[in-house]
């Protein structure tokens, strides 16, 4: 088996101070996944995923990388397990040979 995925990720601050500038942020990701069968190719199951994470907007930039990249890290775990659980259910299901 071969296992493909592309990711997409948006984000967007939905959160504000008194001054107007931002203060919350959120990242959503989305990941389509594909398991083919390596002799011919043939997908076997895909499926479409999203996660999502908020996080602070600080005013120190490099506090607002860390927390940022804290809220990826945690988006790809989710999304990695859920691709697991997905191909999980597809080799605990009987197939056809």
């Amino acid at each position: 088996m071969s296992l493909t995925w592309h990711c997409a990720e948006t984000s967007y601050q939905f959160a504000t101070r008194a001054d107007g500038t931002p203060s919350r942020s959120s990242l959503q990701l989305t990941a389509m996944w594909t398991l083919r069968r390596v002799g011919d190719n043939k997908v076997m199951t895909s499926g479409t995923l999203k996660s999502s994470a908020g996080y602070d907007v600080l005013d120190n930039e490099y506090a607002n990388v860390v927390s940022n990249n804290s809220g990826e890290l945690r988006a790809v775990r989710e999304l990695s397990e859920q691709i697991q659980i997905g191909i999980a259910a597809y080799l605990r299901a009987p197939h056809e040979t």
